[in-house]
């Protein structure tokens, strides 16, 4: 039963006592990402700081792009330092990454530029193995053979005496890494004569020739 003799205790709490829920603070940005130079092929690295309460949510953008947790694109967070590591970058990746940090007091956000170098060329000139002399039954086939290197890889043409021969159905070329041919499908007294194969790439040339009897 109520005991109207007892009166309960309540306790007033002054507006100073109310307790007060923790105040939001925007982020902030302590450091800022800075431009990252790297070889193709080699992995990347964009690191921030930014402060805030509650902890702001990071996003990070390759300029309008959201970029998504992937085998090559990596996020993290550790207390407040915002890293993305690119696994591999190459020229495809060079460009402005940005990190966006927001809670629920305000947004900051801080950028930097990729960029990606392609690995040095070292160019060679061209060279080519001695041709062969032919001499071949007439109506029969002959085929020149030499071999080649250079870098970047060279342009083959081949000449007979001074003029330059076209592939067609009797004259057929082929070239792969190592080598280069020329094959006359079926040859006739005219087809004697001095062949010659140059092969030009931008550091040079070198050329080789043979005789052809039928």
């Amino acid at each position: 039963m109520f005991n109207s003799g007892t009166a309960s205790k309540v306790k007033h709490l002054s507006p100073k006592e109310v307790p007060k829920e923790t105040a939001c603070k925007g982020p902030e940005i302590i450091e800022t990402l800075k431009p990252v130079t790297i070889k193709e092929g080699q992995p990347a690295v964009f690191k921030c700081r930014i402060s805030g309460s509650p902890a702001p949510l990071g996003k990070w953008f390759r300029g309008d792009t959201l970029i998504k947790q992937s085998r090559y694109f990596r996020m993290s967070v550790e207390k407040d330092v915002y890293s993305l590591r690119i696994s591999e970058a190459f020229p495809e990746d060079k460009g402005v990454y940005k990190c966006v940090a927001a809670n629920s007091a305000g947004t900051v956000s801080t950028s930097a530029n990729l960029i990606v170098i392609a690995p040095e060329v070292v160019e060679v000139a061209p060279s080519l193995s001695p041709l062969a002399d032919l001499t071949v039954p007439k109506g029969s086939p002959a085929r020149f053979v030499t071999s080649i290197s250079g870098v970047p890889t060279p342009q083959i043409t081949w000449y007979k005496g001074g003029t330059i021969i076209k592939a067609s159905r009797k004259f057929q070329m082929a070239q792969d890494a190592g080598s280069c041919s020329l094959v006359i499908r079926q040859t006739c007294p005219e087809d004697q004569g001095i062949y010659t194969c140059k092969a030009t790439n931008a550091s040079g040339q070198a050329e080789t020739s043979a005789r052809l009897t039928v």
